[in-house]
């Protein structure tokens, strides 16, 4: 009983932490913390609330996550880290004031190079070992890829995620109406989706959609949110017409079907996985703290050249999953920095997860920038949702956004003092 109620506590909290997001965005403080809020929610405590209304999945098949599941200590630990994590990225992720130094101009100036990155999923697939191939959706989810074509498709990914990034931008951007960059860019954006053949770019897509249409004036207030229910809405819909036809789950049974809705948008399986790890001598996910970390700083070091190289977080994790030692599955479980942080720094992670994403909201909201917000909005998520090592091109795009705009503005700023500087010299006689 006392279990329940902490749980209880938990969902009423964080609902209330919510509507005081949503009440932020109606009063136009569309910050980027204030969207890693609604997605926390979805991915961290809708499952929650889905565990006391319809039940905790069949986790039999999945021995680590049936027995986190059912540990008390866990699931305590779990509720209070909910209500914790939000709060640490909320008050660190708030913006302070500064100068925007005006780079959509920079943007504007060479965006023939936006344009080509928007293309550039076409030629990739064009030059692909079997083209023909494309002509069918999501060929990586139906294993149609034989293994050239397998290694060449991770280009196609990376390039038509890149494309809706540059579209996302242009529509920033550009002096033309949204709606008429809306109906220009609909092809292209579809060809991205059709391409890439995962749910999570279509998220990704509503959202730069929604942010764009937020920054251009186009939907403020309670439109925003209404939109954005809306945009939820399809992304259901797409979600069971892809588990449908794409994954052929039609025949299952409603336990099956539910097990791989929670998997699939869900990040408390893999969490109190993490959590009960620390509690259980005789599981752990990681060989040694840090050692996901290691593999990112060393990320192109081929693995022929370094034979013991650390596995991808993500391959720890199933393997940790299956109770199994650690090795290369050929897939992974989807998981989430905040796990992973505790993964590799045990209780302190507790702190650290939602402090490193409160840092990145914070960082690229106080560009001032809007093109840098969206980038922040786009790899902040997914960093929630996805371990680092998918979204690593993202991520340096993001970084190296972010030394621009600092080193114009430190230009800026000294080219300030000296004209300063110059005008007190001439005023003094």
């Amino acid at each position: 009983m006392g279990v329940f109620l902490i749980e209880v506590l938990a969902i009423v909290f964080n609902i209330i932490f919510l509507l005081k997001v949503i009440k932020n965005i109606n009063r136009g403080k569309l910050y980027t913390v204030n969207i890693l809020i609604f997605v926390f929610f979805v991915f961290f405590v809708l499952p929650l609330i889905l565990d006391l209304i319809v039940g905790v999945p069949n986790y039999e098949r999945h021995p680590g996550f049936y027995y986190s599941s059912k540990d008390t200590a866990t699931r305590i630990i779990y509720a209070l880290y909910i209500m914790l994590a939000p709060v640490i990225m909320y008050k660190v992720g708030k913006p302070k004031e500064s100068v925007s130094i005006n780079a959509i101009s920079y943007l504007r100036k060479y965006r023939v190079i936006l344009y080509f990155l928007i293309v550039l999923p076409i030629l990739i697939v064009l030059f692909s070992p079997n083209p023909l191939l494309y002509l069918q959706y999501a060929v990586s989810s139906k294993g149609l890829l034989g293994s050239e074509e397998a290694e060449y498709h991770a280009l196609i990914l990376f390039s038509s995620r890149l494309s809706m990034i540059c579209i996302s931008l242009v529509m920033l951007i550009g002096r033309k109406k949204y709606m008429t960059y809306v109906v220009l860019f609909a092809p292209l954006l579809f060809l991205d989706i059709w391409l890439y053949g995962k749910r999570s770019i279509v998220a990704l897509t509503l959202v730069a959609l929604l942010f764009v249409a937020y920054k251009r004036n186009v939907l403020r207030g309670k439109k925003i949110v209404a939109v954005g229910l809306l945009a939820v809405t399809v992304l259901l819909l797409f979600s069971n017409f892809f588990q449908q036809n794409v994954r052929k789950y039609d025949d299952y049974t409603f336990d099956q079907s539910y097990l791989n809705f929670r998997i699939d948008y869900g990040r408390d399986d893999v969490t109190r996985l993490a959590i009960y790890s620390e509690l259980e001598e005789d599981l752990q996910i990681l060989e040694y703290r840090g050692q996901s970390l290691l593999f990112y700083l060393t990320l192109y070091v081929p693995r022929s050249m370094w034979p013991d190289k650390p596995y991808p977080y993500a391959q720890y994790m199933t393997s940790a999953l299956f109770l199994s030692e650690p090795k290369l599955w050929g897939w992974g479980m989807t998981t989430s920095i905040l796990e992973e942080m505790i993964a590799n720094f045990s209780w302190l992670g507790f702190i650290i997860g939602p402090l490193i994403l409160g840092l990145i909201c914070r960082i690229g909201d106080n560009t001032r920038e809007s093109f840098i917000s969206l980038l922040t909005v786009i790899f902040s998520a997914l960093l929630l949702v996805v371990h680092l090592t998918p979204i690593y091109p993202i991520f340096l795009i993001w970084l190296f956004s972010i030394i621009f705009i600092k080193i114009r503005a430190n230009i800026k700023r000294k080219a300030a003092i000296r004209g300063d500087l110059r005008w007190i010299g001439n005023d003094n006689p």
